[in-house]
């Protein structure tokens, strides 16, 4: 199972070609709910590995699992193996921990929003156009009832209040109502300033079922905010390119420019 933002992936089973057919051997140990993002992410976990008991090639996976599950890399089993099923089990893929206080499973803490926001802009290499924890200080427009944004970029003519919106954490609706407060309480305060910038509401969406992405749109709608979803490469693209574009107006970044 991979993670499209981290690209990380969990080994939940192997294919084990005998012969002339293919048999599914399951990782004796599973990753839990705490490990993989949750419950929900879980119990898609245990659907895939129903739905590789409907296997039947070894360089190809069902089209009924879609996009959560991915093959590896091919190995060869030693010749000398007698048991090709048990030395997968074995060898290959994650093992029951040996201690019993081991198996004890806690959670990570949950990431920080404004944290994710920075690797996202450093990853696609944007970070220099972002001022984090925009408080408007530098623009005239500081007010203490508007608090802060967590990623802003200052053009010209333009400016792009943005907000990260983390999908699989437990606390998603909470994120958009403050996200939502936030907005409609910036734009009432450029509105009050005549501030001569236009501005521009952005949350952007990190590993978020399409119902959450459909929720966030129609509930940050009332503050007129764009909804970006960064796993979709279209938009992702269209979003970097916009950082890029708006924060090259800035005379601050003249030097970056081609």
């Amino acid at each position: 199972m991979p993670d499209p933002f981290s690209g990380m992936r969990v080994p939940v089973a192997a294919l084990v070609q005998q012969g002339s057919g293919v048999r599914v051997v399951r990782a004796p140990h599973a990753a839990g709910p705490g490990c993989v993002g949750g419950l929900a992410t879980w119990h898609n976990m245990q659907g895939l590995l129903r739905g590789l008991e409907s296997v039947e090639r070894f360089d190809q996976l069902p089209m009924s699992l879609g996009p959560h599950a991915v093959l590896g890399g091919q190995l060869a089993v030693p010749a000398q193996v007698n048991d090709p099923l048990s030395w997968v089990a074995k060898f290959i893929l994650p093992q029951r921990p040996l201690a019993a206080g081991d198996a004890r499973e806690s959670a990570f803490p949950s990431p920080r929003r404004d944290s994710v926001g920075n690797l996202f802009f450093q990853t696609w290499r944007v970070e220099q156009f972002v001022e984090r924890r925009f408080k408007g200080e530098t623009l005239g427009l500081e007010d203490e009832y508007a608090g802060n944004i967590t990623h802003a970029v200052i053009g010209a003519e333009e400016l792009m209040l943005m907000e990260p919106v983390l999908g699989l954490r437990h606390d998603v609706q909470n994120q958009l109502e403050e996200i939502s407060k936030s907005f409609l309480a910036w734009e009432k305060l450029l509105e009050r300033k005549q501030a001569r910038r236009k501005p521009r509401f952005v949350a952007f969406m990190f590993s978020s079922p399409r119902a959450t992405v459909r929720e966030a749109k129609s509930f940050l709608g009332i503050a007129e905010a764009e909804v970006i979803d960064v796993e979709v490469p279209t938009e992702r693209d269209r979003f970097v390119s916009d950082i890029r574009r708006v924060g090259l107006t800035n005379p601050v970044h003249a030097h970056l420019r081609s």
